[in-house]
């Protein structure tokens, strides 16, 4: 009898304590937070972060884009040459109060880390529109030019109060995630073995 109670007691126990401590991490972890820190740590520092050390997963490129996934911020890491993005979607997106939480402190990181980089107005909307899409963007350059480079936030809405967001980085150097740039590096090793032989 006392064996039942405890074969019992011993899976409720643990089943219990998943939940409670999946309630309890909901509840203290900072989505938006985590999103913009990784956008910061990945997209723009100057020698990005490992993903993998940041807990992300890599998952099979697609046209080109090299992926991976988080699990901790339910968001995907995309890079194509020279664009980086974080990106929350279908259907884990965020809530109007996240999307502006991130929109704030991506406001806040641009404006100590790239202060020649200015809101542009032309591209941003204030209120969403009709199609529920909201966009920010903090550029340089001329529109349509070479010179062109800045960081976007988009967030598009379907019949709720959440969306889909993604914070893109558009550059001007090819991201050192991105399939061209480890081409140009495995080509540049291929030649250095030549050239050593």
């Amino acid at each position: 009898m006392r064996h039942r109670r405890v074969l019992l007691a011993t899976p409720l126990g643990l089943c219990l304590g998943f939940v409670g401590h999946a309630l309890y991490d909901r509840t203290v972890f900072d989505r938006p937070e985590r999103l913009v820190r990784l956008f910061s740590e990945l997209c723009l520092a100057e020698t990005p972060a490992n993903p993998e050390e940041l807990g992300l997963t890599r998952i099979k490129p697609e046209g080109g884009t090299q992926r991976w996934v988080d699990t901790k911020s339910r968001s995907f890491l995309h890079v194509l040459d020279t664009r980086c993005s974080v990106q929350a979607h279908e259907p884990r997106k965020l809530s109007s109060s996240s999307v502006t939480s991130v929109a704030n402190q991506v406001g806040v990181l641009v404006e100590r880390d790239f202060p020649t980089l200015t809101f542009d107005e032309n591209i941003s909307t204030t209120e969403p529109s009709p199609q529920d899409f909201w966009m920010a963007g903090w550029m340089t350059g001329a529109p349509a030019s070479e010179d062109r480079w800045g960081i976007y936030v988009f967030n598009a809405r379907t019949r709720s109060d959440e969306g889909s967001l993604i914070i893109l980085y558009k550059g001007l150097q090819i991201h050192p995630f991105s399939a061209e740039y480890l081409a140009q590096q495995a080509y540049t090793v291929v030649l250095a073995k030549l050239h050593k032989n």
